[in-house]
């Protein structure tokens, strides 16, 4: 993540895009509309505005992969709500971002998303995370513009949040993130390389096994590309 996002609205797709207040770009120019990126992930094109074209064929292909690779054993760790903010506690430092991270999940939840995906140090063993990274996952009949407003109404200043789509279209801006690659592939691994486990919980309090969890989170998945 480049810092805490700024929401702004993207007047051609219908979407929010977490747009860090000053880009880290790895592009030396910002790249004419449609042309593709160097060394990206399914021939990712640029939407001429150093972003990631929203309507290529690069994002739905990066979504068919997130799909696949949910339903690998391993790929993904998934856990019930309780048991993930237990898990992640345990310092004062993590007891302050699960707090935290509690209020954002209730938020999520109350704008229709269903499931998050928690990656970054917070999944690690580091007992002193700086912040919590927070994806939402898409799903059919989630306005963008209800999550943004949901998560004014909470104090969550260290949650960084963003919708696991911005990962594909953003990814030109995020250090450590190639063009046209998902959520999933970019929480896999540390900027050094380290691979990682991202946790995917449910927004709602409830008991559910990790199989129903990965399930549900890919059905859901799987009808947005319908």
């Amino acid at each position: 993540m480049v810092g805490r996002p700024a929401w702004t609205r993207d007047p051609d797709h219908r979407i929010l895009r977490a747009e860090a207040a000053a880009p880290q770009s790895t592009q030396t120019r910002v790249l004419a509309f449609g042309e593709p990126f160097p060394y990206s992930i399914d021939g990712a094109r640029s939407d001429g505005t150093g972003y990631v074209l929203a309507d290529d064929a690069a994002m739905r292909a990066s979504r068919t992969r997130a799909i696949a690779k949910l339903q690998r054993p391993g790929a993904i760790d998934a856990a019930s709500r309780g048991e993930a903010l237990t898990r992640l506690a345990g310092t004062a430092r993590r007891d302050v971002l699960v707090s935290q991270l509690g209020a954002a999940l209730d938020a999520l939840g109350a704008a229709g998303v269903e499931h998050a995906v928690i990656g970054g140090s917070m999944v690690d063993a580091k007992p002193n995370p700086g912040d919590v990274d927070l994806l939402w996952l898409d799903r059919v009949g989630v306005d963008a513009v209800d999550v943004e407003r949901a998560m004014a109404r909470v104090a969550v200043p260290d949650v960084s949040l963003q919708r696991a789509t911005g990962i594909v279209l953003n990814a030109p801006t995020i250090p450590g993130a190639v063009p046209g690659s998902n959520f999933l592939e970019f929480f896999s691994s540390s900027r050094g390389g380290f691979a990682r486990s991202p946790l995917l919980v449910p927004t709602r309090v409830g008991d559910m096994s990790a199989s129903s969890i990965v399930d549900a989170a890919a059905s859901a998945l799987r009808r947005v590309l319908t």
